[in-house]
């Protein structure tokens, strides 16, 4: 009898803790654009959903996104602003901007001319026909910048650690 009253404390403290959590992220305000004038996506690699909640607010959509390979499977949250928080082991590794995000974005804007959005990084690590790798120096871990081009314009932004 101890023993399963024990662990039926353990879920209802479980269950608890789990619903506190609900409100406090359901209530928070959905992100409005004035959150994405200069967004900074480097700052939330690394955080679990509760932390990405807390900061964010509730994602508008949540879904699956299959890599090249059956390891790259990531969770991806959707947020209003055309942001998407990618994760991987429970940790945001990747946040994409897409054609249609109306801020800036690592000294970027989408629409920008392909060569002036290149200068702002150098020499890129790789380049073919439709994209552009860059290294930024930042945190302890490795930052890369993947830009997207379509007709000469930014249309696609990619920002994840290097090292996942």
């Amino acid at each position: 009898m101890q023993v399963s009253g024990r662990i039926g404390l353990e879920r209802t403290g479980r269950l608890c803790v789990s619903v506190i959590i609900l409100f406090m992220y359901v209530s928070l305000p959905v992100p409005g654009e004035e959150i994405h004038k200069d967004f900074d996506p480097v700052s939330f690699l690394g955080l679990n959903p509760v932390e990405l909640g807390v900061r964010f607010g509730m994602p508008q959509e949540v879904f699956t996104f299959r890599g090249d390979e059956s390891r790259e499977d990531n969770v991806v949250f959707y947020y209003p602003g055309h942001i998407y928080f990618f994760f991987f082991e429970n940790r945001v590794w990747q946040v994409r901007m897409d054609r249609r995000f109306e801020g800036s974005v690592v000294n970027l804007t989408m629409g920008m001319a392909e060569d002036e959005a290149e200068r702002n990084f150098g020499k890129p690590l790789y380049k073919d026909e439709r994209s552009s790798l860059f290294r930024i120096s930042h945190q302890s871990y490795p930052v890369k910048v993947r830009l997207f081009f379509k007709d000469g314009k930014l249309n696609d932004c990619y920002v994840y650690r290097g090292d996942y």
